[in-house]
């Protein structure tokens, strides 16, 4: 196979083959007339993909970064190394950079085996310079150079002051390299599960990571009650195998809110069931108010048989009828017959305590046949 430009008929002075792509290839001139390099694809031999201007004069060395094809250096007669990207899709972004130098030609350079950030160009004049992407670099100081061109050559003329070239700007890459890509990575997820995967596949790996059984077995249990429309009688186990009295009262509240009547569950929990205090309510509603009338009998008896002992005397004595009162209130029966919803028993509680306002009130609240009644 041969390849030939017709076109601008560049004589090609150094080749060099793209790493990542096995049938492309660079060609470029060290010709000052045609300062440019070219890339050309062994199945298209017909003409060249792409050609890269940037050099005033001919290129005399190329080399391409094994590890990331989108990385080129280049160096020319014009004092210049310069980093392509060959694979830029616009014109004109091809040069990524250029590294600092002076007014020296670098003729020969190489990327770093173990490390692909840096680059060892070697000048003319008997120096090897170490260049970073991720820092740039700068080059020896000239004076130094010059220094060491008079002491090789004894009674040579040296200018006495160094000649500065411009610095150029320090390399900004567009995209990252890529030697800086993740090669594998991992993520857990839900349930247990472990996702990876690694550039060499592309698929996803997903494993069942298992810590703890007890843990796996209750994931399972929660799973299959939370697929059910009833979560009572789950909240009921977790309670009945806590442990902790806390973690116990904790499900027993959970519970509650799924069961028929919520209200009157959280009520039992707090102590206040209907059936205990309808229990202690409904004895005291049924006792007779005012005083017993046996015992008032009794004590007009004991009254007259008294005073027929006593006619004789001057004076009479001072009968004192003891009567029993209750001292203590209903209030705290009343409270607890309102906490479980108990209207009717509190309305008659208050009309026990002669608390009529408030007996009106609740009954009122209750309904008009409780009002009425």
């Amino acid at each position: 196979m041969t390849i030939s430009d017709t076109v601008s008929r560049m004589k090609a002075s150094s080749i060099i083959w793209n790493p990542s792509v096995a049938t492309q290839l660079l060609l470029a001139s060290d010709d000052d007339t045609t300062p440019w390099a070219q890339v050309w694809d062994l199945r298209y031999a017909t003409s060249s993909l792409k050609t890269l201007e940037g050099h005033q004069r001919g290129i005399v060395k190329t080399a391409w970064c094994v590890h990331d094809g989108n990385l080129l250096i280049t160096a020319a007669k014009d004092n210049k190394i310069c980093v392509w990207n060959p694979n830029a899709t616009e014109r004109g972004l091809e040069i990524v950079g250029e590294f600092p130098s002076y007014n020296q030609w670098c003729f020969d350079m190489d990327w770093g085996q173990r490390d692909p950030s840096l680059v060892a160009v070697s000048s003319v004049d008997g120096c090897v310079s170490i260049y970073s992407l991720l820092g740039s670099g700068q080059p020896p100081t000239q004076s130094d150079k010059f220094s060491q061109i008079a002491d090789s050559f004894p009674g040579m003329e040296m200018p006495a002051v160094a000649p500065q070239g411009a610095t150029p700007q320090p390399i900004r890459l567009r995209n990252p390299p890529k030697w800086f890509a993740r090669t594998a990575g991992a993520s857990f997820a839900f349930g247990g599960r472990l996702l990876s995967w690694n550039n060499q596949s592309k698929s996803v790996e997903i494993a069942q990571v298992v810590t703890e059984q007890a843990l796996v077995e209750r994931s399972i249990q929660l799973e299959a009650a939370l697929s059910q429309p009833h979560f009572a009688p789950f909240c009921q186990a977790k309670a009945e195998a806590a442990f902790q009295p806390s973690d116990q009262i904790l499900w027993q509240y959970i519970g509650a809110n799924f069961d028929s009547s919520p209200r009157n569950k959280y009520m039992e929990l707090l102590g206040y069931s209907p059936t205990q205090v309808s229990t202690k309510i409904h004895p005291l509603i049924s006792e007779t108010e005012g005083f017993n009338a046996e015992f008032l009998a009794d004590k007009m008896a004991d009254l007259a048989t008294n005073v027929s002992e006593t006619e004789a005397e001057a004076s009479l004595p001072i009968i004192q009828l003891e009567v029993e009162e209750k001292e203590e209130n209903n209030h705290g029966l009343i409270t607890q017959a309102l906490l479980v919803g108990d209207l009717e028993s509190a309305v008659e509680l208050c009309i026990k305590d002669r608390i009529h306002p408030h007996a009106l009130i609740l009954a009122a609240q209750a309904g008009p046949e409780l009002f009425a009644k």
